[in-house]
């Protein structure tokens, strides 16, 4: 007599262990291929979990959260979101790609709680939910743009070095000389990448919350 199977497939995985798949793999190289060869599974198995590299990279985000030791909240709530915020620079930094995904809305229920704390923290300083969310995505935001943007370069470097081998005719009749292509493309890449940096990035920040201090110093 044939005895009748269980309903449904047992669970062979975790999202905990396929976060910290994602996370040991990176999200440079981010892909079901290597996502289920890291954890020894078929492509088809992986997917009854993450349906797309969407959910992949959200499940790394919470892993790569899950140890974050965040800096204490102060009486300065200026100094506190500047605190939060380059601390966040730091985690991006260290997970090249991960600040690319939260710039295209790829967040995780960890980055969403880190969101709300940050936002009712700046509620229980007298702004309004309003403001405070406004606050906290204007901070978070600079953050993962210029993350993203410092990433690009440090992975993209040589696309500005073939700028001394490029031939002009786009705008001119005539070609550049050659002195001039390497003046300029030590310049433009000077100029650009250092938009990206830490130091810069905190100035810029400082500046939004300056900024967002005088806005709102009337209702606060």
């Amino acid at each position: 007599m044939k005895t009748k199977r269980g309903g449904g497939r047992p669970r062979v995985l975790t999202e905990e262990q396929i976060g910290q798949a994602v996370k040991e793999v990176g999200w440079t190289d981010l892909t079901f291929r290597a996502i289920s060869s890291k954890l020894k599974v078929g492509a088809t198995t992986l997917f009854r979990y993450a349906p797309n590299r969407d959910a992949l990279s959200r499940m790394g985000m919470d892993a790569v959260l899950k140890d974050v030791k965040w800096p204490k909240a102060q009486d300065s709530w200026k100094e506190t979101m500047r605190s939060w915020a380059m601390t966040a620079w730091d985690v991006f930094a260290q997970y090249p790609g991960v600040a690319h995904d939260y710039e295209q809305g790829i967040i995780s229920p960890k980055m969403s709680i880190v969101a709300a704390e940050a936002a009712y923290y700046l509620v229980s300083k007298g702004f309004t939910t309003t403001q405070a969310a406004l606050i906290v995505n204007s901070v978070f935001d600079l953050v993962a743009s210029k993350r993203s943007m410092a990433d690009f370069f440090e992975r993209e470097s040589s696309l500005f070095s073939d700028l001394k081998t490029l031939n002009s005719n786009i705008l001119l009749d005539h070609e550049i000389p050659e002195e001039f292509k390497e003046e300029f493309t030590e310049v433009f890449v000077n100029a650009f990448s250092s938009r990206a940096d830490r130091a810069t990035t905190e100035s810029i920040l400082n500046v939004i919350l300056e900024g967002c201090e005088k806005c709102y110093s009337r209702e606060v």
